[in-house]
């Protein structure tokens, strides 16, 4: 008995990490990836088929079918067709734009990829799995979050002449060290090069937590924070690192 017969339980479990989240407008401080142990081939998910049962053939004739079942796919799909295998769906998508019905196809400006569509099988298979997080992933450094500590707000707005805190992992500032310190990046306008201010005044800075006090002449509009370190946990490193937060307002 599988999933496909019904069986409303959970038969699959992932492992994941989290990573800090710095997308506008998504509420929580990170994101989770899942953690591939590999990644299989054909002949690997084959040799399973057999070891978990339910095929009678040999393994060199399921891999050669799949093979050229996959082989003929691609063939259809590059003919135009749109291809159904009842757990997805995939077709060709065109890009770019046309000036006009004379126009030529340019491989450049209109490049072709492929959009794939999960079918009701395969999201009725993903009911059946369970996460589970195994932690903080190892990434060398981010900002996890900038408060405001004149409004309160957390990865939002920066007051002119006020402290803000930045917390995270590893954004200690080098200030001393060539190329390194805190700037403010902005304002960020469309199609312009954003001026980059240096923040001199620090009121603390670690590991973990950076208080600085913003600049009181700047122009209000949405900026970001850049840390320039060669900080790490052990020795200084060999170049210097950049970590960038979310774009936040100031006023």
């Amino acid at each position: 008995m599988t999933i496909v017969n019904n069986i409303n339980e959970t038969l699959h479990r992932v492992c994941a990490w989290l990573y800090p989240s710095n997308l506008p407008g998504l509420k929580g401080t990170f994101i989770a990836r899942t953690d591939d142990e590999a990644s299989l081939t054909i002949a690997a998910v084959c040799a399973a088929l057999i070891t978990r049962g339910g095929y009678s053939g040999t393994f060199e004739e399921l891999v050669a079918t799949i093979k050229q079942f996959y082989g003929e796919l691609v063939y259809q799909l590059c003919n135009g067709f749109s291809v159904d295998t009842g757990f997805y769906s995939i077709r060709l998508k065109i890009g770019g734009s046309w000036d006009g019905v004379n126009e030529h196809f340019d491989p450049v400006k209109h490049p072709i990829t492929i959009t794939f569509i999960p079918r009701h099988a395969l999201r009725e298979a993903l009911k059946h799995i369970t996460v589970n997080i195994k932690g903080l992933a190892r990434a060398p450094s981010w900002i996890a979050e900038v408060t405001d500590a004149e409004t309160g707000a957390v990865n939002e707005t920066l007051t002119a002449g006020e402290d803000f805190i930045i917390g995270g992992h590893l954004v200690k500032v080098t200030k001393e060290e060539a190329g390194c310190g805190l700037f403010l990046l902005g304002p960020i306008l469309p199609g312009t090069v954003a001026a980059e201010t240096e923040i001199t005044k620090y009121i603390e800075n670690t590991a973990r937590k950076v208080i600085a006090r913003m600049p009181s002449a700047l122009t209000p509009g949405e900026y970001k924070l850049v840390i320039r370190t060669r900080y790490s946990s052990h020795t200084l490193l060999k170049e210097v690192r950049t970590i960038t937060s979310p774009v936040l307002t100031l006023s």
